[in-house]
């Protein structure tokens, strides 16, 4: 079980995503993204990832596993 929550965030993010996201990186998480926003995240939030505790990653190296958080946008 890992030390802090891992929320995967799926669906069209648009602007609401964004929010979350950003929301997000002022705590410790995981935030777990699809390719295509996955890397949009990364160019987006650089300064915030920067100095967050939390962390990005794509949702190919991070499958939804017991006990992560999935949160559906739509």
């Amino acid at each position: 079980m890992e030390d802090f929550p891992v929320i995967h965030l799926r669906g069209q993010l648009g602007s609401l995503g964004n929010s979350i996201i950003q929301r997000l990186l002022r705590e410790e998480a995981e935030i777990v993204l699809g390719r295509s926003d996955f890397e949009k995240a990364n160019k987006v939030f650089s300064t915030e990832l920067e100095y967050s505790k939390s962390c990005l990653s794509r949702s190919e190296d991070r499958k939804i596993d017991q006990g992560h958080r999935v949160v559906l946008i739509g």
